[in-house]
C-alpha cells in the first residue's frame, strides 16, 4: 500500500514539473500541492517522496515568480535532504533551486553563498570537470554579471566553457551555449570583436544542429544583436533582433512572453535611429504581452531593471516603458535540459532532481 501511494504521489510530482516546463503554471502548482499533501498524509516525513514533492512545489512557485513563497518550501526541501555524514545529488538540486530563486529575487549575496555550497557538493560527487560543476560556475558567473563584475563573470564563464568543451567537444550545443554566455561577459567589457567571434561560432554550431529556426539559435542571435547595437551597427542589430522575433513567433505563436522581450530589443534599435513611432508600437505590444504574460517571472524581471525611453514626435513627449532583460537565458525550468530556460531573464542554470 505504501508503495502504491508513493507511486501516486511521485506521479503528481512529475506531472507538476511537466506542466511547469509547458508553462502551465496554475496546473503545475495544483499538482505539486496535491502531491505534497498526499505524501505528507500517507508517508513518513523521512520518505524520499516527501522531499521530492517539497522540492517540486518550491520549484513551481519559483517558476511563477512567487519567490517569497518559494524560499521556505525550498529550505524545507534542503532540510529534508540533508543527511548527517553525506551529501546527495538531490540535496545539491534543492540548494541550487533555492539559489536560483534568490537570484531571481535579486538576493545575489545569498544566491552566491548557496551556489558555493552547490559547487563544493558537485566537486565532491562528480569531480572537478563534470558538466554540473560547469553549470554551477555559470551560475556564479551570472551573479557576478548582475553585480556588474564582468571580469569576475568572465573568469567563471571561461572555466565553465573549458569544462563543457572538454566533456562534449567543440561543436556540441552545450559548448555553443557556454560560448554565448562567455560572449555576454565580453560584450559588457566592450571587447566586441572577441564577443562577436564567440557568438558567431555559437550560432553556427546551433544552426548546424537544430536548423535556422530554433530558440537556442535565437539565444545566440540576440547576443549578436546586443554586440551590434553597442557598436552602433544598427542595420546588423535590426537584422539579428528581427530574426529573433521571427523565430519565437514560429516556435511559440504571437503572444508568448519571449516575443515581448525580443520585440523590446528590436524597438531599442528604432529608438537609436529616432524612429519613435515604430519603437512605440513595439513597446506597447510588448507591454500588452507582459501584462497578459504566462509567467510572473518575466514581469518581475522588467520591474527589477525598468528602462524608460523618452521619445519625441510632433512636439509631444511619450514615455515608453520597455521590457528589457540582460539576455534570454532563462530563462524556465530544468537545469540539465534546454539551456534556453534562462534566456529571458538571467543566466541561471536550473537543475532537476535526480
Amino acid at each position: 500500500m505504501c508503495r502504491k501511494l508513493s507511486f501516486v504521489a511521485e506521479s503528481l510530482t512529475a506531472s507538476a514539473l511537466l506542466r511547469a516546463n509547458q508553462a502551465k503554471y496554475e496546473e503545475a502548482e495544483k499538482f505539486a500541492r496535491d502531491g505534497l499533501a498526499m505524501s505528507k498524509r500517507h508517508l513518513s516525513a523521512s520518505h524520499p517522496s516527501v522531499a521530492r514533492a517539497t522540492f517540486a512545489l518550491g520549484k513551481v512557485l519559483e517558476d511563477r515568480g512567487k519567490y517569497d513563497q518559494s524560499f521556505p518550501v525550498l529550505e524545507e526541501a534542503v532540510r529534508l535532504q540533508s543527511r548527517p555524514g553525506g551529501v546527495t545529488a538531490d540535496l545539491a538540486a534543492s540548494l541550487s533551486e533555492l539559489a536560483n530563486s534568490h537570484f531571481y529575487a535579486g538576493h545575489y549575496d545569498i544566491s552566491e553563498s548557496l551556489n558555493q555550497r552547490v559547487l563544493t557538493i558537485d566537486r565532491q560527487l562528480y569531480g572537478e570537470r563534470h558538466p554540473l560543476v560547469a553549470d554551477t560556475l555559470i551560475n556564479l558567473g551570472a551573479i557576478q554579471f548582475q553585480k556588474g563584475n564582468y571580469t569576475e563573470s568572465e573568469k567563471f564563464n571561461r572555466q565553465a566553457l573549458d569544462i563543457v568543451q572538454s566533456w562534449y567537444g567543440k561543436v556540441h550545443p552545450e559548448t555553443a551555449d557556454a560560448m554565448t554566455i562567455l560572449g555576454q561577459s565580453l560584450t559588457y567589457q566592450k571587447r566586441f570583436d572577441e564577443a562577436a567571434d564567440l557568438l558567431q561560432q555559437s550560432r553556427a554550431i546551433l544552426e548546424r544542429v537544430y536548423g535556422p529556426v530554433h530558440p537556442r539559435v535565437a539565444f545566440a542571435l540576440n547576443e549578436l544583436g546586443n554586440v551590434a547595437i553597442r557598436q552602433k551597427k544598427l542595420d546588423e542589430a535590426e537584422a539579428d533582433f528581427s530574426r529573433v522575433v521571427d523565430i519565437y513567433r514560429s516556435v511559440y505563436g504571437d503572444k508568448h512572453y519571449q516575443i515581448g522581450i525580443a520585440q523590446s530589443n528590436l524597438a531599442g534599435v528604432y529608438v537609436e535611429r529616432k524612429e519613435y513611432s515604430r519603437a512605440e508600437l513595439l513597446f506597447r505590444d510588448s507591454l500588452q504581452i507582459a501584462t497578459q504574460k504566462q509567467r510572473r517571472r518575466v514581469w518581475a524581471a522588467t520591474k527589477s531593471c525598468p528602462a524608460r525611453v523618452v521619445c519625441r514626435k510632433n512636439g509631444f513627449r511619450w514615455r515608453v516603458r520597455t521590457l528589457q532583460t540582460n539576455t534570454m537565458r532563462c530563462i524556465s525550468p530544468s537545469r540539465r535540459q534546454n539551456s534556453e530556460r534562462r534566456r529571458q531573464k538571467s543566466k541561471m542554470r536550473l537543475r532537476p532532481q535526480v
